[in-house]
Formats: C-alpha cells, structure tokens, sequence
C-alpha cells in the first residue's frame, strides 16, 4: 500500500515539474516586438531593448535579488525588436522572470511609465510580440539632470554588473551607429 502512496506522490510531483517546465520554457526568450511613441505610434529607431532575470540568493536574515543573466537588442529603423533566446540553465530554482528595461535619447525609460510591473510584463513578454510604448522626456536642464540623478539610478540596469553593463553599452552603440544614429549612455537614456 505504502508502495502504492509514493508511486501515486511521485507521479503527481513528476506531471507538476514537467507542466512548470513546459510554462517557464518561453520565460528564456527569444522575445519579440516593437517600440513606438506613446503619443504617435511611431516606431522609435535604435531603442534599447533590454531582456534580463534575477536569482533568489538566501541568507539567514533576508532573501535578496541579485543579477543572473541579461540579452539585448537594438530596434530597427521600424521599431521592431527580436532579443535573442537565453538557453535555460540546468537547475532554475531561485531564478525569476524576466526584467524589461528600454530606453531611446529624448524619452523617458521604459520602467519610469506609469503602471510598470515586471511580473505583468514578464507573462506578456512570453505570450509573444509586445508593444512598448516610450513617453518622451521633459527637457531639463544639466542642474535638473544632476539633481534628478538618484531617481533614474533606481533604473533596472543599474543592477546588471559594470562589464556587463559596459558590454551591453558597446553592442547597443555599435548598433545604432550602423543605422546612423548618436550614441547613448544606458543608464539614463539621454545622448552622450
């Protein structure tokens, strides 16, 4: 009888991990779709798009969040986006959804919209191609900009490692450069 109790436990775990498996299987990418103005619906060229996932680290006072892994692309002159597929490591206990982050010169970066959770837009990153839209930023000026600085170091990508950081930052630029485009500083999403 017993035999048959942890058979019957063992299959019911087994049919659990695999369907958690199948679901989290699009949680790796690759994600597609497009960033366009918030006010005019075009496609804003040489965005940003950054796709990256956070792992659970535990300790004895609290558990805390720390960077796992992190793909990008650079719009076309459309606004389209594919972020390559990240192949999904062997154990995946402890590591979370997908983070978006985007930013373009001249608008605000994608996190700062209104409404933003990334558990909300990590299910409608893997239920295929999304929409993003970027609200323009207001002009500022540099004393502003200085004193503005703390709220835009709370962005998402101040998380990812500075080679990471600076890796995704020559990717983007080499990008843009080749459609023509200025450089951008990530962090802040403003012209260089």
């Amino acid at each position: 009888m017993r035999h048959i109790v942890f058979a019957s436990l063992l299959a019911i775990a087994t049919a659990a991990a695999c369907a958690a498996a199948s679901e989290r299987e699009n949680h790796w990418g690759p994600f597609e779709g497009r960033v366009v103005d918030a006010e005019s619906g075009d496609g804003i060229a040489g965005a940003a798009v950054i796709v990256f996932w956070k792992k659970a680290v535990l300790n004895p006072v609290e558990e805390h969040l720390e960077f796992y892994d992190v793909r990008w692309a650079v719009t076309e002159t459309d606004g389209r986006f594919t972020v390559p597929r990240r192949d999904p490591p062997l154990i995946t206990l402890g590591i979370g959804g997908a983070f978006l982050s985007c930013v373009a010169p001249g608008y605000l970066p994608y996190e700062f919209t209104p409404k933003y959770d990334p558990a909300v837009h990590d299910a409608r990153l893997r239920e295929g191609p999304v929409t993003l839209r970027l609200r323009k930023a207001p002009v500022i000026t540099r004393e502003e900009r200085v004193r503005r600085h703390e709220e835009f170091v709370a962005s998402n990508l101040s998380d990812l490692p500075d080679e990471r950081l600076g890796e995704l930052a020559r990717a983007v630029n080499k990008r843009r450069a080749a459609l023509g485009l200025r450089p951008i500083r990530l962090l802040y999403g403003e012209p260089e």
